[in-house]
């Protein structure tokens, strides 16, 4: 079975040296371009006038569907982060270059990966990885910090001396 990619087309072709060649889906030449699933039959005709058929069956096969997942911020001061695309794809293309399914981030910003099934078939998907504590007024970073105060309180229970 022969398919084709979401948003893309496939072309399949008859064996050459015959006179005339008239496909299921009105095309008459000795190829023809599919972008609907389906069955597709083809009647060539030679020289003499004889004419045999053959049909091909073409899917659109199913999309991958990208993803990232981890923590998509970190602390301030040399922290980092994992973002994974998951197993099981052909390849893994991150917007920092990096070619296996996860990498480790160091900075804010926006990253994306393109993920390639065994089909040939993609999809892409984007975070944005930020600071904890950040928030940004006037185009400037601000961080909060925070001071936990915890007070410890000594009490005796007078009621099983």
């Amino acid at each position: 079975m022969d398919g084709y990619c979401p948003m893309d087309s496939v072309t399949i072709s008859a064996n050459n040296g015959f006179a005339s060649y008239l496909w299921s889906n009105g095309d008459a030449a000795q190829t023809t371009t599919i972008k609907t699933n389906g069955t597709y039959t083809v009647t060539v005709t030679d020289a003499n006038g004889c004419k045999t058929q053959s049909s091909k069956i073409i899917t659109q096969y199913t999309p991958p569907d990208a993803f990232i997942s981890g923590t998509l911020s970190f602390c301030d001061g040399g922290s980092s982060t994992s973002l994974d695309a998951g197993l099981g794809y052909q390849s893994y293309a991150w917007s920092t270059g990096a070619t296996g399914h996860s990498i480790t981030v160091t900075d804010t910003g926006s990253y994306s990966v393109m993920v390639t099934d065994f089909h040939g078939c993609t999809d892409t998907a984007s975070v944005k990885v930020t600071l904890d504590g950040a928030f940004t007024s006037n185009s400037r970073s601000y961080f909060r910090s925070f001071v936990w105060h915890v007070q410890f309180v000594l009490t005796r229970d007078l009621l099983h001396r």
